[in-house]
């Protein structure tokens, strides 16, 4: 339900929305509308922060009330909108229609500098025009250059900001260095114009998200700061030279000073003889050598007539990609009707000390796109370097030591650089399983930053001991260090530092021959097998040479019996698990405070998961393997370790004189004496064993590993096997050990069925029964979204539009939460198919011009959902696959 609060109190009304802005809110917004004493005229402010849900009725309601204001020569402002919210605004086309605001405080600056600036508005009169002035208090403002080098500086478009001069556009340097020449900028859209090519079209990009835009700078002039002044013409007509020419005087006149050195200007004009609402906006600065210089882009649609003191908002609302026109350097006798110019009397500053300084000190020649990130993610340093953090091989892991601008060092932190769905299945993990709980002495993500497939997170850590602080992997203190000194820190860790994990287990139905199935990350296991080992997956057993017999073959046991077992269950503990717990992500400082990196697979599942995950670690590529001998040894080890009965509290049965046997040995005591803590009296040594495997498995596909190595993998996983069979004889039919098979029972996906009236009530009663499914399924909150928008909207148009008489009708929902999750809506209503029926909706355009509705289906498809849809026994039944990311 929407909680709609109105203050009328102030000059401006405002109104504060809480809770979901659905088909339900919609109406109580409306009523809350119509009930104001005297309409909605002017300036409306609309507090949004409390809405966590849009749908396409909120969007029409607050479109009425857009137009309603707009007929006043009034303008909405939307503040403080929520991610999730500014994205259905965006896909319906309607960010440049109202004023977007970040925060209550930005709205509450710009309003209370618009005020004081009316309050001090004076006509002059220039060169035959009426004007109006503005003084603006308080209009400090910098001019910064980027002089010519030769060289290219790469900064994103935000950083850039207001600014003109000689730039490139493109995703790498190569691509901009191709087309450099003069530009224009505001912050959200800058403009390349080819001065050497005649009637060549300019590049335009304008963005939303101006920090992920690359602009490749070769010289520059970047304007920030606050206007000094604000002018407003009549609707003459004069030369641009004449209205640049008064410029100077007019700032001298605002400013009550005898002149400055350089004055600049952003200036926005109505074509003089274009008609309708042609016009341009431009940057200009002229220094005291008297040279102007000017960039601008024409526009097909402008309003120079309404406009704040602030030409941010202006620029924000006037610069539309559907609006953009041309480009030009409008020097010279160019006509121009009414315009409106913000005036600067600005500071002048070389540009290149405002840059952070980042060194990479141990990587040659890094990618371009590591240098974006860092400089972005780390936006509050003057000076970064990295160092690489050895292992790992889902990401490059930096050790990171900042200074600020004024060369105070600042905290160490992690960066880490790895590829789009590896980070944002960290990103994802991290929200869900590692922000809501307190992890002691963990990681806190402290910030992330894309470039052309690499993605950088920053995490910095509760508990650091200061900015001299030195980290290091785990695995190094157990390599260097007694095993009396070592086991205590891995205590400290499971049972202290990942407690709030491991602490709140919950009995489940567990399915280890799927939970652990490691094809789900490491693909081609049984191929690899084939290729390097010369082992088919499709023979049931082995030869072992080291241990002189016959073993099952693990990856038969893999590409036949894991899909035949896939739904065996036993009773097992489900909590949230790290998913590759390894030494290379768990880093102690000094004083050996614990923190704890890399969320990337982090999940519910099984709680053995993370214990199983080191053993292969410490076994295989810890431990001293040069030849035959050593793999003999090792491998009489394990399979002591693993016969029943001694799983969980293994021999120490090794002949062999590496020294490391007795560390390696003694964590997987703890290890093991860990799980069987957690477990109490359940049978674990299947779910244990699937586990381990999980992790022996995929080292054959390592390319890092020596094929000694990959050798002791696939021996070490055939023992692990051959422990399984004896564990769960039920696989045993499936080696010819047995003469009958037990049919395993298929269970279906966790789904709801359910359905409902053909009224709005109904629809609301469904939608709060959905919302109680998946809260209880734990659905991920952007599946949570899209899947009750998709619902809402699909229903609301049949409940609406399906049925010409009064009567009861029904529509049937299933929901399936598989991967991918799947959802299909049946209705006995009027044919009709919205791939082909519905109209195209109007993302274009002044908003009193565009229809209220039709946005529905188009932000359900461009949410990435697939639909299908079929008319069988006069029923529509239209199916939704949403989309795994």
């Amino acid at each position: 339900m929407l909680d709609v609060k109105i203050d009328l109190s102030e000059r401006f009304p405002q109104m504060t929305l809480q809770g979901r802005f659905d088909g339900v809110g919609a109406s109580v917004f409306d009523d809350a509308v119509a009930h104001l004493p005297d309409g909605l005229g002017g300036t409306v402010l609309l507090d949004m922060e409390g809405v966590d849900y849009l749908s396409s009725a909120g969007v029409r309601s607050l479109m009425r009330v857009g137009k309603s204001v707009a007929r006043c020569q009034g303008r909405v402002w939307l503040i403080a909108m929520q991610p999730p919210v500014r994205q259905v605004f965006a896909m319906a086309g309607l960010l440049a229609q109202f004023d977007v605001v970040a925060s209550r405080r930005e709205a509450t600056v710009r309003l209370h500098a618009e005020v004081a600036a009316r309050a001090h508005e004076t006509a002059v009169s220039l060169k035959g025009r009426t004007l109006m002035l503005t003084p603006i208090p308080n209009g400090i403002s910098l001019l910064e250059q980027w002089p010519a080098t030769g060289a290219l500086t790469c900064l994103a478009l935000d950083e850039l900001g207001v600014a003109i001069g000689r730039a490139g556009l493109g995703n790498t340097l190569a691509q901009a260095a191709e087309a450099v020449d003069a530009f224009v900028s505001t912050g959200q859209m800058v403009c390349v114009r080819p001065t050497t090519t005649e009637n060549a079209p300019p590049d335009f990009t304008v963005s939303d998200q101006p920090e992920d835009v690359p602009v490749y700078v070769a010289e520059a002039w970047r304007l920030s700061g606050t206007p000094a002044a604000m002018v407003v013409s009549d609707d003459g007509e004069s030369s641009l030279d004449d209205v640049m020419d008064g410029l100077p005087e007019l700032l001298k006149t605002a400013t009550e000073q005898q002149g400055t050195a350089c004055i600049a200007w952003i200036l926005a004009a109505m074509e003089a003889d274009g008609g309708g609402e042609q016009g341009w906006v431009g940057m200009g600065l002229q220094g005291a050598d008297g040279i102007r210089r000017m960039e601008a882009v024409g526009l097909d649609t402008l309003d120079v007539k309404s406009g704040t003191a602030d030409p941010k908002a202006f620029l924000q609302n006037a610069l539309r990609t559907e609006s953009l026109s041309g480009a030009f350097s409008p020097i010279g006798k160019r006509r121009v009707g009414r315009y409106r110019a913000w005036l600067f009397a600005p500071a002048l500053q070389p540009a290149a000390g405002r840059r952070c300084n980042i060194v990479f000190e141990d990587v040659e020649d890094p990618p371009e796109e590591w240098d974006w990130i860092a400089r972005r993610i780390y936006a509050d340093a003057g000076e970064v370097r990295l160092r690489r953090l050895q292992g790992g091989f889902s990401a490059a892991t930096f050790h990171v030591q900042s200074v600020d601008r004024e060369g105070r060092r600042l905290l160490p932190t992690v960066l880490k650089l790895a590829d789009p769905a590896f980070s944002e299945r960290e990103a994802r993990a991290y929200d869900l399983y590692v922000s809501k709980y307190i992890l002691n002495n963990s990681a806190v993500r402290m910030g992330r930053c894309a470039r052309n497939g690499w993605v950088g997170l920053r995490y910095n850590f509760l508990g650091i001991t200061g900015p001299e602080s030195r980290l290091s992997w785990i695995g190094e203190h157990l390599v260097n260090r007694p095993a009396d000194e070592s086991q205590p820190l891995f205590l400290e860790l499971f049972q202290k530092i990942l407690a709030p994990w491991y602490g709140q287990t919950r009995p489940c139905a567990l399915r280890p021959y799927t939970e652990h199935d490691p094809r789900g990350l490491f693909q081609g296991l049984a191929a690899e097998a084939l290729t390097l080992l010369g082992i088919s997956p499709d023979q049931p057993f082995i030869h072992c040479p080291p241990l002189g017999r016959d073993l099952p073959n693990p990856y038969f046991l893999l590409e036949h019996v894991y899909p035949a077992r896939a739904t065996a269950e036993w009773p097992g503990l489900s909590s949230i698990v790290h998913g590759d717990l390894n030494f290379n992500n768990v880093l102690l400082d000094e004083k050996e405070n614990i923190y704890v990196i890399d969320f990337s697979e982090t999940h519910m599942g099984d709680v053995c998961g993370d214990f199983a995950r080191m053993e292969p670690i410490m076994l295989l590529q810890m431990t001293r393997l040069r030849d035959d001998d050593d793999l003999t040894k090792l491998l009489q080890y394990l399979q002591e370790s693993v016969r029943p009965g001694q799983l969980f509290d293994p021999p120490y049965h090794y002949t062999g004189d590496d020294p490391f046997m007795p560390k390696a040995h003694a964590l997987v005591r703890l290890l093991r004496a860990e799980v069987r803590r957690l477990a109490g009296d359940l049978p674990y040594t299947v779910p244990y064993l699937l586990g381990l495997l999980r992790w022996f498995l995929p080292i054959v596909v390592f390319r890092q590993f020596p094929l000694l190595c990959k050798q002791a993998s696939c021996y070490a996983s055939a023992l692990l096997a051959e422990a399984l069979l004896d564990a769960d004889p039920d696989a045993l039919p499936y080696f010819g050990l047995r003469n009958t098979m037990n049919t395993v029972n298929q269970i279906t996906p966790t789904d709801l069925n359910l359905t409902f009236g053909n009224t709005m009530d109904d629809l609301q009663q469904a939608m709060e029964q959905t919302d109680a499914f998946m809260e209880k399924a734990a659905v991920a909150p952007q599946l949570e979204y899209a899947i009750r928008l998709t619902l809402e909207e699909l229903a609301t148009n049949i409940i609406k539009y399906g049925y010409d008489d009064a009567g009861q009708h029904h529509v049937a929902l299933s929901l399936t939460l598989g991967s991918p999750a799947v959802m299909v809506l049946t209705d006995d209503g009027h044919r009709f198919n919205p791939l082909e029926d519905a109209p195209e909706p109007t993302l274009d355009g002044p908003l009193e011009d565009r229809p209220i509705g039709g946005l529905g289906l188009h932000m359900i498809q461009a949410m990435g959902m697939k639909l299908d849809y079929r008319r069988e026994n006069e029923h529509n039944i239209l199916n939704i696959i949403f989309p795994q990311n």
